[in-house]
């Protein structure tokens, strides 16, 4: 995909990507076990995303709820020429586990 002279891959082609690799995801609320109160996932907030999604499905019992997140970061190209040689990153991480933070395999760029 291209928007704007700019290479991308949707939300929903990462985490086909991620999936299909076999790498494990957590989710807030799984459906088989029930909710995952663990990492982030214990936060209030997360609580409330999850209630939210869970209120508005026509099956809650057989709908896992994933949370993650969407960031960008700004970086320098290479060191000559720096006012024109920014590069924006969209990224997104699909584990609020601490120990998932820095992994290659649940961070992903949406967007360069």
């Amino acid at each position: 995909m291209n928007i704007v002279n700019s290479a991308c891959i949707s939300l929903d082609a990462n985490i086909d990507h991620v999936l299909g690799h076999g790498i494990p995801i957590t989710f807030a609320h799984d459906s088989i076990t029930g909710p995952q109160i663990v990492g982030m996932h214990g936060l209030e907030q997360c609580q409330m995303v999850v209630n939210s999604v869970l209120a508005n499905v026509p099956c809650p019992a057989n709908t896992s709820v994933m949370v993650g997140y969407i960031w960008s970061d700004l970086f320098l190209g290479a060191s000559t020429r720096q006012k024109d040689n920014l590069v924006w990153a969209m990224t997104v991480t699909l584990s609020l586990l601490s120990e998932h933070v820095a992994s290659k395999y649940h961070n992903g760029v949406l967007a360069l």
